[in-house]
């Protein structure tokens, strides 16, 4: 057979790469052999790594190799292309469509999340002050009820939906058809102003420090450019006498929008640190968010500029926040800058936790550099590192390792899938043969596994699609690649990661749909243009209960009790009479083979507790509302134990797997907090939901409803 005599033969032999655990076993497919040099430096150092560790370490990596999978060993890789981000420019932009905008809007109105009904008495508890709004509409309009006994009733939005901008700022123009119940008269008798009301939102995330205090709120009320604006429909029963008189309710609704609507709309103060799993010190600051609307044909966008990290970094320039679809299509966009993804790989690296995992796995391990590459649909994250003397001789054997995530999308899916490649250094037979041994026996393996899928992943995951997690579809994303990243591959390349996007967007009944329109790589940015869409969710279960406060006296009035923390659980211990969910019987079988007893038990174990299945806030009407996964309930887990003897050694191998036993009609009720007092509806008449399921559970127009006497609070 013809010898190899050194690392570049051994790289023509296997130009596309190759398993250096298979390396001998195919080189003498190929009518090949190493030469005596290289195959008893290969074995000694291999017997040398073998050595150094015990039982404990070994097992560990062996258990690497099945969770990483294979490792194909390469040729020299050309230097990484690093180019700095342009002054200005930011490490995240995205954009949304302002007709996505409106497809949650709609969504979040036929779910009751937007109120249908407002009771202005509620709103305005001030009685002088409904009165003086009577007494505006009887002088300035029209088919008004007369008397003092006319009031203001309801205020009853129909819709919603974001028609426009104000270009290059941060307003987005929302309008929404509305009418007001105005009752009075003789005989009494309830009239409507109809009509539609626009006004602007102000989105704005300001970084203060280490916090960014995000809000969502109307726009000051005249004169400012935000005035809210309304037009009387043809057919409202009531109208104004003259133009003057509308602008003059215009004014005061825009008044009481800013006073009694703004605090209630989003107001939040977030942590700015992105912090990367697996490590105590490593964080991610998201140094400036800016947020700009802009026309798109005859339509317009929302975009999104983020500065992360960096010790000073140069503030990003909200003018180059333009449109950025052109004739790519799509009505969602996303764009990331390398440094975004070499920021996460350095703090992990200078943290000093990146080679600390490594040596947990093989103390010669040391990581020299971190850093990452783009390519088309691809993220490279590269390794630099090297073994310390793990061979015996005398000699340092670096490496760079790779592990590429190459992205592709289908409407209902997103797929990452995964590989990881290793170089040694192919001019030194004594660190190519090491690196090689190192493979072969798991101590590397170890080591990759435990940077790429122990931390460096992570940090991808936190870095990057934290900031996809913010769109929509995309915290469903971020949640599976978080849950599945330490998916191991048996041996067997690594398993691709699949993202179904089950969940609906929060606050609809609406399932987003991914389609790619345009992707374009660079070295230095990823762009992605997708289109997302809406369809009706008829995989999950929703959930909608209203909660009413009666009054402590006779006669009884009720009223939504808004703004109320629910929590939903699923009763399951005990199970209620009726429960049509049931234990699976115990068993345990032997089998006997010609080497081997195997005991296969299989125990349920029962539910703990009872299992809490949600956390809602009660709206303006009372209303919470639920999402129950096909997959979200558990009735219990079912373990299945293994014992395998051996007949003639009589050693034994014990292993466990535990499965939830999945509950398709959950039995639900709800605990309420409410001033002080916890509202428990198993304490209520139809409070506890047995067998609940298919589809909904209540609907937003007809929810179920549980009235209840608020605790009476007694001063000191």
């Amino acid at each position: 057979m013809a010898q190899i005599n050194n690392g570049q033969e051994i790289l023509q032999a296997f130009p596309q790469g190759f398993h250096a655990e298979e390396m001998e076993a195919e080189l003498a497919q190929k009518g090949l052999t190493l030469a005596p040099e290289l195959a008893n430096g290969l074995k000694a150092a291999r017997a040398k790594i073998v050595s150094r560790a015990d039982a404990t370490r070994r097992a560990k990596w062996k258990d690497a190799m099945q969770k990483l999978g294979p490792v194909t060993v390469l040729g020299p890789l050309p230097p990484v292309v690093v180019t700095r981000r342009a002054p200005g420019d930011y490490d995240v932009i995205a954009a949304v469509d302002l007709t996505a905008i409106s497809d949650v809007l709609s969504g979040l109105h036929a779910s009751h999340t937007i109120p249908h009904v407002i009771d202005l008495p509620r709103l305005l508890p001030s009685a002088d002050l409904r009165k003086f709004i009577t007494e505006v509409l009887q002088a300035g309009f029209m088919g008004v009820p007369t008397g003092d006994n006319t009031t203001i009733q309801r205020l009853n939005i129909e819709g919603a939906s974001a028609v426009g901008i104000v270009p290059n700022t941060n307003r987005i123009r929302v309008a929404f058809p509305f009418s007001v119940d105005v009752a009075g008269g003789t005989p009494p008798g309830v009239v409507k102003l109809k009509g539609t009301m626009s006004l602007n939102i102000v989105v704005d995330a300001h970084v203060n420090l280490d916090k960014i205090n995000l809000s969502v709120s109307p726009a000051d009320p005249p004169p400012s450019e935000g005035a809210l604006q309304i037009v009387i429909a043809r057919d409202s029963q009531i109208q104004p006498k003259s133009a003057s008189f509308l602008h003059s309710v215009e004014v005061f609704l825009g008044l009481v929008i800013a006073r009694f609507v703004k605090p209630e709309l989003i107001s939040e103060t977030l942590s700015a640190f992105i912090t990367i799993p697996s490590f105590s010190k490593a964080q991610l600051l998201v140094r400036q968010i800016d947020v700009r609307a802009q026309t798109r044909g005859t339509g317009a966008v929302v975009v999104v500029g983020a500065r992360i990290g960096g010790p000073q970094p140069d503030p990003g320039d909200p003018n180059r926040l333009t449109e950025p679809f052109g004739t790519h299509g799509g009505n969602v966009y996303l764009r990331i800058h390398q440094e975004l993804v070499r920021e996460a790989l350095q703090k992990a690296k200078d943290s000093g936790e990146l080679e600390q995992l490594a040596r947990e796995q093989e103390d010669a391990a040391r990581v020299d550099s971190a850093d990452a590459e783009f390519s088309p649909s691809e993220i490279k994250i590269i390794i630099k590192g090297h073994m310390v003397d793990a061979c015996g001789f005398t000699l340092d054997a670096p490496f760079v390792a790779t592990m590429s995530f190459k992205f592709s999308f289908e409407p209902s899916k997103i797929t990452i899938s995964r590989d990881v490649s290793l170089s040694p250094d192919w001019d030194d037979p004594g660190t190519y043969l090491c690196i090689l041994a190192s493979l072969v026996e798991g101590a590397l393996v170890g080591v990759l596994t435990g940077i790429f899928l122990g931390s460096v992943v992570m940090g991808i995951v936190v870095g990057v699609l934290d900031v996809f997690g913010r769109l929509p579809a995309g915290q469903r994303f971020f949640e599976a690649v978080k849950n599945k990243i330490f998916g191991g591959g048996g041996g067997s390349p690594l398993e691709d990661i699949v993202v179904d996007l089950n969940d609906p967007i929060p606050g609809t009944e609406l399932l987003p749909q991914v389609a790619i329109s345009d992707m374009k790589n660079t070295t230095i940015t990823q762009e992605i243009w997708s289109t997302i869409s809406l369809v009706p969710d008829n995989l999950n279960t929703h959930v909608y209960v209203r909660f009413l406060e009666l009054s402590q006296f006779f006669p009884r009035t009720s009223a939504p009790a808004s703004g109320k923390s629910v929590q939903m659980f699923d009763q399951d211990k005990p199970a209620p009479a009726g429960d049509d969910s049931s234990a699976p019987p115990d068993s345990e079988n032997m089998v006997i083979t010609g080497k081997f007893i195997v005991t296969k038990t299989v125990q349920f174990i029962p539910p703990f507790g009872d299992q809490p299945l949600g956390q809602a806030s009660t709206g303006f009407e009372g209303i919470a509302h639920f999402v129950i996964s096909h997959l979200g309930s558990t009735a219990g887990l079912v373990v299945t134990t293994t014992d395998t003897e051996n007949i003639q050694t009589h050693e034994e191998k014990t292993t466990s797997k535990s499965e939830p036993v999945f509950e398709a009609r959950p039995d639900l009720y709800f605990i309420m907090a409410a001033d002080g007092a916890l509202v428990d509806t198993r304490k209520i008449p139809g409070g506890l939901l047995l067998n609940a399921g298919g589809g909904h559970v209540g609907t937003p127009d007809n929810p179920i409803t549980f009235s209840f006497i608020p605790p009476v609070v007694v001063n000191p």
